[in-house]
């Protein structure tokens, strides 16, 4: 089923088609909803005022049975059909024949058609993006499920010259002096087997961050001259 808000301005009564014919049923319906007040407010009939609720109308039946080009109990039988349905109440009122209240008018003049459109375009956007935010924390998690362990770091950083090269280039360019012999220190301290002979040194602590233990060793060294701060990163 087709969906969704068409605005319909109340002007249209002024093209020539509006009132070319007599109304049909759904014609007078949607007259009725068209013209209920948007808004509370009142209207001087005879010179007394009368308040007029949002989604009410202040219309006679003689002015209804002019402009659908209806009889008057033409007007009678469909107002109290409506009645039935559950479309509409009637009040009477002293200086007019009846006030009409449109039931459930929000269904179809909501002030917030506009805001509810625009809401579930947010919504959608909302969707989106935390389908995307999604996405990232999966691959996110993925990546960090993925990567090496520090047992692994460090295995990889002992066994790989490329890595130590690099590290050592790295240093040098942060001012420090003898920096590849520094990292192999380094690794033959901390791969220095245990008494015991089962474990390697860097292995019986609680934590093991290569980089950091690195940074560590190297800011402690006596071996070398940094030229402005303390190292902060290596690898």
């Amino acid at each position: 089923m087709h969906r969704g808000w068409v605005k319909k301005y109340r002007k249209c009564e002024d093209h020539e088609l509006y009132f070319s014919e007599p109304f049909t049923k759904w014609q007078a319906w949607m007259d009725l909803v068209t013209f209920a007040n948007h808004k509370n407010g009142s209207v001087w009939i005879r010179g007394n005022e009368v308040m007029v609720r949002r989604g009410q109308i202040a219309w006679s039946e003689v002015t209804m049975a002019a402009r659908w080009t209806w009889s008057r109990n033409k007007v009678r039988r469909f107002l109290k059909w409506l009645e039935t349905e559950q479309q509409i109440e009637q009040q009477k009122d002293r200086y007019i024949t009846s006030i009409t209240t449109i039931l459930n008018y929000d269904i179809y003049q909501s002030d917030t058609a506009d805001d509810t459109a625009e809401r579930q375009q947010k919504d959608s956007r909302r969707y989106i993006n935390k389908n995307v935010k999604n996405v990232k924390n999966v691959k996110k998690e993925r990546e960090v499920a993925n990567a090496p362990t520090p047992a692994q770091q460090m295995r990889e950083f002992v066994e790989s010259t490329k890595q130590q090269e690099q590290a050592a280039k790295l240093l040098e360019s942060k001012g420090v002096c003898n920096s590849l012999e520094e990292i192999q220190k380094f690794v033959l301290y901390w791969t220095e087997p245990t008494k015991s002979g089962k474990k390697q040194r860097w292995e019986t602590q609680k934590t093991f961050e290569v980089r950091r233990r690195l940074v560590t060793w190297m800011n402690k060294s006596q071996d070398f001259r940094p030229r402005k701060k303390t190292i902060q990163s290596v690898i």
